[in-house]
């Protein structure tokens, strides 16, 4: 649906920081309230799956906009377009408090429309009700407000919305599925990993084509942080769930991202050394940076993350971090020693000397083992 312009998603936009938006461009998933487009050059510009409350469109060139999938509550601040605007299309837009006098014909039902503003101004149980009732409603021209919610703070919403997606679904959203698709999968790399599975979930329901999932993973070559972390941690979720349609194997490309061992977000480093032993991609060059590396943290994940590979690296390159400063690391090299077998049974007899109680009792058991 986007109409040679820029695609815009999730637009960080308020009153103190004006959108950037220019013709024919597609605004995708945001928040609009307080932003005005006073002076903006509008023509030919969709808004997708914006929430709409407390908008001005007054003083910006609407002619040949698009509202699709968008929602604004009767009980929410009202949408300003002005004493003369132009006509626009509105597609499963529900304008429920505007000053619009143009054709509103498309609103949703009153009960959707109860249950969608409840889903945006509860607490995080109203929040999390509201999404499921919307979900078993099953008015399926609100999907592209639902993935407007999956910024939620809340991790329960976030998974609720992965839910309602999936029951709303069924043989498609009217209105750019692959649009929905891309934005709702981006939930496979969650940070939080209920919300990865729920995600993984409506996916096997979908089987989508790969170019969708080939999104996701592609976040990884992205220049912000927050967009990597999202690739990789979907690159682990798919890997789990037995990377389907090959997207992975065909679209990953692991060797080419060894730069992220040098990001100064050590989630990064740790999350990228993750998703190459998910993936199965022995880069001995990334080990050997992962285990050296100055954050416990992500030693600690790379001496895990062998333990996923088929043909892992030797032993002797793990034996070294029995003398980690760190307690959790050290143990971590014990569990991957034991997994990788033939290590220097001298090397872990030394840990047997060591400070901490729980380190002298793995030590032992891998021995007798």
């Amino acid at each position: 649906m986007t109409r040679s312009g820029r695609e815009i998603v999730r637009p960080p936009w308020s009153a103190s920081h004006p959108p950037d938006i220019g013709q024919r461009d597609t605004v995708r998933f945001a928040d609009l309230a307080g932003v005005s487009f006073r002076n903006i050059d509008l023509r030919h510009v969709t808004f997708f799956g914006c929430r709409l409350n407390g908008a001005s469109f007054i003083g910006g060139d609407l002619v040949g906009g698009w509202f699709v999938g968008c929602f604004a509550s009767e009980h929410g601040q009202t949408v300003l377009f002005g004493p003369d605007p132009p006509l626009v299309d509105l597609r499963h837009t529900h304008l429920g408090n505007t000053d619009y006098r143009g054709s509103v014909a498309s609103q949703w039902p009153a009960q959707v429309a109860e249950m969608a503003w409840r889903a945006v101004v509860g607490d995080n149980v109203e929040r999390y009700r509201a999404i499921l009732e919307l979900g078993e409603a099953g008015y399926a021209p609100a999907g592209p407000f639902l993935v407007s919610l999956l910024d939620d703070e809340e991790w329960d919403v976030r998974s609720a919305v992965t839910q309602a997606l999936k029951q709303l679904r069924g043989d498609g959203f009217p209105d750019d599925d692959d649009a929905i698709l891309r934005a709702a999968f981006e939930a496979l790399g969650d940070e939080n990993s209920l919300v990865s599975m729920r995600a993984v979930e409506f996916m096997e329901s979908v089987d989508p084509p790969l170019d969708v999932l080939a999104h996701v993973i592609r976040l990884t070559q992205s220049n912000v942080s927050e967009k990597i972390l999202v690739g990789l941690r979907a690159v682990v979720a798919l890997c789990r769930a037995e990377d389907p349609q090959g997207a992975v194997a065909s679209t990953f490309a692991g060797a080419s991202l060894l730069k992220l061992l040098q990001s100064p977000a050590p989630p990064v480093r740790a999350e990228y050394l993750h998703a190459l032993g998910a993936a199965n991609l022995n880069i001995e060059q990334a080990w050997v940076a992962g285990l050296r590396d100055e954050d416990a943290g992500v030693r600690a994940r790379t001496v895990s993350a062998l333990r996923l590979i088929d043909e892992p690296p030797p032993a002797q390159l793990v034996e070294p971090l029995l003398q980690d400063p760190v307690e959790g690391v050290r143990i971590e090299a014990l569990f991957t020693l034991g997994h990788l077998g033939d290590f220097d049974r001298g090397v872990v007899g030394a840990a047997l000397n060591d400070p901490s109680e729980q380190v002298r009792r793995y030590a032992e058991m891998l021995l007798h083992t």
